[in-house]
């Protein structure tokens, strides 16, 4: 992964370092997790290993979770008072900002996985063999044939009558 600095840390020497984030696209592989872009983000003609990390978000049934530098993450609760209440119980999970609608939390990447169980995210689709060939045969029957006719020359073509 290759990080661009968004914040940097003074280091002993007096130099700037970048801060990574944790890479929520590796989180989400390993548990078979959805993830997507920030809205905000154009990752259009980007190849996927050269995607920035820092606006990769997890969307989730009760929020998303988002990285915020370091091995921080957020995770933003909108309108589900219910699972602001059990991220709130959680120790380690802090709140960073609250309003009228939603709760902002800050936690320790290491703890993703309780904080997942709270927010519960969106799998990823995993078909088995049989399902899948199921698809295509059902696919198969509605799959448009060519037209039966005569030959169409293409377009760049010299027609000799």
């Amino acid at each position: 992964m290759s990080c661009l600095p968004r914040h940097t840390a003074r280091v002993e020497e007096g130099a700037l370092e970048p801060i990574c984030p944790v890479d929520l696209r590796e989180l989400a592989a390993e548990r078979g997790y959805r993830y997507g872009w920030d809205a905000s983000y154009d990752a259009k003609g980007k190849h996927h290993d050269n995607r920035d990390p820092w606006y990769v978000v997890l969307p989730c049934r009760f929020g998303v979770v988002y990285p915020v530098g370091g091995d921080t993450l957020a995770a933003e609760v909108l309108h589900h008072p219910g699972a602001a209440k059990k991220l709130r119980a959680l120790p380690g999970v802090r709140v960073f900002t609250e309003g009228d609608d939603g709760v902002t939390f800050r936690f320790p990447a290491a703890l993703f996985d309780q904080v997942a169980g709270v927010l519960r995210p969106r799998k990823r689709r995993r078909l088995s063999d049989d399902q899948r060939r199921a698809c295509a045969e059902r696919l198969a029957r509605v799959r448009p044939t060519a037209p039966a006719g005569p030959e169409v020359p293409y377009v760049g073509a010299k027609f000799k009558p």
